[in-house]
């Protein structure tokens, strides 16, 4: 079982009342909290920091220009053989299906209760081991 301390989850939610909810909740538990406002900003935090679970809205990517949720659980799976848990929070369970095959370890709805989402990070990392992240040649942009 990893320790608390030790373990650090990214929390990836373009929503700032959603990012401080979440870090107040997993930082008061022990938990190192990072937190990404965009894709781009996620994969930066994902290559440097390599966090043991994710936290991720889908709906990112508003701008054109931004890597969307689909992206990101791409990326994720290609530059790691054994992929961080992911953890999909949002209110848009329709959009699932498409990142299933991406390694998505679960959904949980944004308007579920705290301990609901407290209780899925917990049981998720208590049998994870430290992952080792390779990142991939030419950085963040060649990770399509």
């Amino acid at each position: 079982m990893r320790k608390k301390g030790n373990s650090k989850i990214l929390v990836v939610d373009g929503d700032a009342d959603v990012q401080r909810r979440l870090e107040s909740l997993f930082a008061a538990a022990g938990f190192e909290v990072f937190q990404a406002f965009s894709g781009g900003q996620a994969i930066d935090y994902f290559v440097t920091e390599k966090p043991d679970l994710i936290v991720l809205d889908l709906e990112l990517g508003t701008k054109s220009s931004d890597i969307n949720g689909f992206d990101l659980t791409r990326f994720i799976k290609k530059v790691q053989n054994d992929p961080a848990p992911i953890v999909i929070y949002s209110d848009r369970k329709d959009r699932i299906d498409g990142v299933l095959k991406y390694g998505v370890s679960i959904f949980v709805s944004k308007s579920a209760p705290d301990e609901e989402i407290q209780s899925v990070v917990y049981n998720l990392l208590e049998n994870s081991p430290p992952r080792a992240v390779t990142p991939p040649q030419g950085g963040r942009s060649n990770f399509q």
